[in-house]
């Protein structure tokens, strides 16, 4: 047999050859139909789980020889070189994989907008068009034999403070009110900066696009560099309407509108806005009078068919996309609401009835939406008609967690009465029968209703089951529907103190290389539907099955993924063994795992004894590690705790500052990579 295709070649690897070229082209197809167009943080969430592929495949390939035409065809040669290039070991896309991996435990620091956009303005403003002190020039490698024949390599004289500038801009929190309020103000510095440092930077930038469609125009001439003055002016409009911005246009003698450049839009401001006219402004204000009056009329509307017609009919009227339709209706009723007038105050606030207790203990708080996502068959519904028995009758939910009694009410169109009658009977199910109402047959229009009901009958917690059947209907809940009805709940816990339990699927799992077949441990990004949905709850819960016991028994995880309420720490799992006979979940041994968060806030409090007893002194994390491990300590924590532990829970002191005192600083080092931390008690 003729083996000088192979280059130190394992002959085992001719086993797996022909599935290896398979697996490669199943990635490539995937690859060019959804992979490429996502972001490289994205990419990276979905590529990290097949490193250990990557890299065994990436080895498999380079020590074939793919010269020898005799032995590989032309598709082979094809894609595996396709491989080699995407996944070099050094390429961008691996090294963000690898870093990713390295960075799951450690919190990246974060750096303010104002620190960001202020450094970026400074720099901008001090070299504008001066391209050339941005970057490296003559900083191409060359051959040894051309060294002193070269020119010298030349850096920039302030390469060295954009190129922080262009890091901390991923260090940037791009997300929350601050950043919703102000993304158009940091895009505007961001894109005039990247023109300056890195003109192509736009290659490494389709989520930017995706997310704010009027950079397109910025995408496909990122190497211009705008006019400083109307730059500035588009700068300062930006800070004036923040997220809401406004296009000013005039009319011409032809009858014609031409949209005013910024620095236009910007002297009319300073003018104190002429009213010889501003078409804009009318024409914005005409098409608003038509969002208020159609959703005015929608709302009354009862049948769900005939208010899906409407939603849709109003999107074409307007000329707007659902998705921006979903937003205007959210910002209308927001502006309608009754929330600022009635809570403008400091003593409004206090002295209002809106105490939030807990329904359950570590899992459910009144006035919240709580959402639990499983795949089908997990045991969804059998939880939830095992902490209704709880609620109802005041007792211990798994005989460990303590709940307020109260009235119940469960929506469930997700199994028949009949189906449901079946399970109360194997779970030998005893709730407080004066105590719980139920509701077969729903329509997300009876929200008025059902608001009427939890007053009148004083109900202090709703299972709604299931979020798919009950607000998506026929069709998808990716649409205005789920955005409008979500937003819609939030107001009725709001408004009613009531706690909303909804059950919800998965997404299909599409996941191709599990390993021994591993279950999917449920994350926020696989709830199905729209991430309307995930953003419009208050908790969030994902339930799996792990397994089975030696003897059979089912295992359970359920996580705690969306962490709002503060029930207890974000990732948390619970761990649950499901009863065959009955149906019924209990606590797995240890408490279900309560024991070891029991030791993580032992760990944590002894940490802030010691820093206390410490202050004012900046300790690292190594002589904190040290002073809760030594046996010789008054912590007496022994050698069981590990440096990792000591990290995150560190990192909980310091969120919490404001209750425990603990601040940070970074340490400067002259090794590269993370910085390093100190930490002390302020009094």
């Amino acid at each position: 047999m003729n083996f000088h295709h192979y280059q130190n070649f394992n002959p085992i690897d001719l086993l797996i050859e022909e599935r290896t070229f398979q697996e490669i082209r199943k990635l490539k197809k995937e690859y060019d139909t959804r992979l490429k167009t996502l972001s490289l943080v994205d990419g990276v969430k979905e590529l990290k789980p097949q490193r250990d592929w990557i890299k065994k495949t990436y080895s498999l390939l380079v020590r074939l020889n793919f010269q020898d035409n005799s032995y590989f065809n032309d598709n082979q040669i094809y894609h595996a070189t396709w491989f080699k290039d995407t996944f070099h070991p050094l390429g961008r896309l691996v090294r963000e994989i690898d870093y990713s991996i390295l960075d799951d435990d450690i919190p990246d620091p974060v750096i303010s907008l104002d620190q960001w956009c202020n450094d970026a303005l400074y720099l901008l403003r001090t070299n504008w068009g001066e391209t050339d002190n941005f970057k490296i020039l003559n900083g191409d490698p060359v051959k040894v034999s051309e060294l002193g024949t070269t020119p010298k390599q030349v850096i920039g004289k302030c390469y060295d403070q954009a190129n922080q500038i262009y890091n901390n801009w991923h260090l940037v929190e791009r997300s929350g009110q601050e950043w919703e309020i102000r993304w158009r103000e940091c895009i505007h510095i961001y894109t005039a900066f990247i023109s300056h440092f890195d003109p192509e930077h736009k290659l490494d930038n389709p989520w930017l696009i995706k997310k704010y469609p009027e950079l397109k125009g910025w995408a496909s001439r990122p190497e211009t560099i705008p006019d400083k003055e109307e730059w500035e002016a588009g700068l300062k409009l930006s800070q004036i309407y923040q997220n809401k911005p406004r296009v000013l246009k005039k009319v011409m003698s032809n009858g014609a509108e031409i949209e005013c450049s910024d620095i236009e839009h910007l002297n009319w401001i300073k003018n104190d806005k002429p009213t010889n006219i501003n078409p804009v402004e009318s024409m914005t204000n005409s098409k608003l009078a038509v969002l208020e009056a159609g959703f005015t009329a929608i709302k009354e509307i009862k049948r769900p068919a005939e208010k899906r017609l409407a939603l849709l009919d109003l999107s074409k009227q307007l000329q707007l996309p659902q998705t921006e339709l979903s937003k205007l209706i959210q910002e209308l009723s927001f502006e309608k609401s009754q929330l600022n007038n009635q809570f403008e105050t400091f003593d409004s606030v206090m002295s209002a009835d809106i105490d939030q207790e807990l329904i359950v203990d570590k899992l459910i708080c009144s006035g919240t939406i709580s959402m639990i996502a499983a795949e089908s068959g997990t045991g969804k519904s059998s939880l939830i008609y095992q902490v209704m028995e709880s609620v109802s009758t005041g007792s211990p939910l798994f005989d460990m967690f303590p709940t307020k009694q109260c009235n119940v009410h469960v929506i469930q169109v997700d199994e028949s009465y009949v189906n449901a009658r079946r399970k109360w009977q194997r779970m030998a199910l005893k709730p407080d029968p004066d105590k719980v109402s139920f509701c077969w047959e729903w329509y997300p229009s009876q929200l008025e209703e059902l608001e009427k009901k939890i007053i009148n009958k004083n109900i202090g917690i709703c299972f709604m089951d299931s979020f798919g059947k009950l607000f998506g209907g026929t069709g998808e809940i990716n649409t205005i529907e789920c955005a409008y009805y979500m937003y819609e709940l939030n107001n009725l816990a709001a408004k009613t103190g009531c706690a909303f339990v909804v059950a919800h699927h998965l997404k299909k799992d599409q996941s191709k290389n599990k390993k021994d077949n591993q279950p999917r441990i449920p994350t926020l990004g696989d709830f199905f539907g729209s991430g309307y949905i995930v953003a419009g709850v208050r908790d969030a819960w994902g339930l799996w099955q792990k397994g089975e016991d030696t003897d059979g028994t089912p295992l359970y995880g359920m996580k705690y993924l969306k962490d709002n309420s503060g029930l207890i720490d974000k990732g948390w799992t619970y761990n649950l063994s499901g009863c065959l006979e009955s149906q019924r979940f209990h606590l797995l041994g240890n408490k279900g795992g309560l024991d070891e968060l029991e030791e993580r806030k032992n760990i944590r409090s002894k940490l802030h004894l010691l820093l206390k007893s410490r202050t004012p002194d900046w300790l690292s994390v190594e002589q904190l590690h040290d002073g809760i491990c030594t046996k010789k300590t008054f912590t007496g924590m022994g050698d069981k705790v590990d440096i990792k532990s000591v990290k995150k829970e560190l990192l909980g002191l310091v969120d919490d500052a404001a209750r425990t005192g603990i601040e940070r600083i970074a340490v400067k080092s002259e090794n590269r990579g993370r910085p390093r931390y100190k930490y002390r008690f302020v009094c």
